[in-house]
């Protein structure tokens, strides 16, 4: 495995755009309901999960094989998980505003990482107490806890993401014997 230098600069650029774009809604969600607005390190602990994740996706773009090759199936599969992403973050900015918040995927995903990075903290945590997600409100978010429970978020909105590509390879690879067929059948079915 090597890494394209000159693939990754374009890929850096590509993840960023991306990883802003799918972060907005959990991060204005987490300064609205949260009120992490008034928190510094929570608002720095989630930058700096979304840059760990714009690295980490550019850099595996970047190393040669199946992704970088744009015509790859595996990588056209990734485009359109990308794609379906964008489109569900776009979805979203309306529903930003109460009521409506509840329809967001990335409050459910942030309630379901959170609820993750709770367990995580309290099987190997100092804490002897177990926190539920109520008291969760009244204590101050600690740049651990915000950097981990945004990391758990983003790596569930991957795997999402992931799953939406696994089956995006599915109907590629479909369409693609379906047209391999039709030429082979359109000569004759001689090879």
């Amino acid at each position: 495995m090597k890494l394209d230098l000159d693939v990754l600069p374009r890929q850096l650029r590509y993840w960023t755009g991306h990883c802003l774009l799918n972060a907005f809604p959990s991060v204005i969600i987490a300064c609205v309901a949260l009120e992490y607005l008034k928190e510094v390190q929570a608002l720095v602990a989630m930058l700096w999960a979304v840059i760990v994740f714009i690295f980490l996706f550019a850099i595996l773009t970047s190393i040669r094989g199946p992704l970088t090759q744009s015509d790859h199936t595996l990588s056209r599969a990734i485009r359109a998980g990308v794609k379906f992403r964008k489109v569900v973050s776009l979805i979203s900015l309306p529903l930003l505003v109460p009521p409506f918040t509840f329809l967001i995927p990335d409050l459910w995903i942030g309630v379901l990482a959170t609820w993750i990075t709770l367990q995580v903290e309290h099987l190997f945590g100092p804490s002897a107490t177990m926190i539920s997600l109520l008291d969760l409100m009244d204590e101050k978010p600690t740049f651990l806890r915000v950097f981990a429970t945004a990391m758990v978020s983003g790596t569930l909105i991957s795997l999402f993401m992931l799953m939406i590509s696994f089956f995006a390879v599915l109907v590629i690879q479909r369409r693609e014997r379906a047209k391999m067929y039709r030429v082979w059948h359109a000569h004759g079915g001689a090879a």
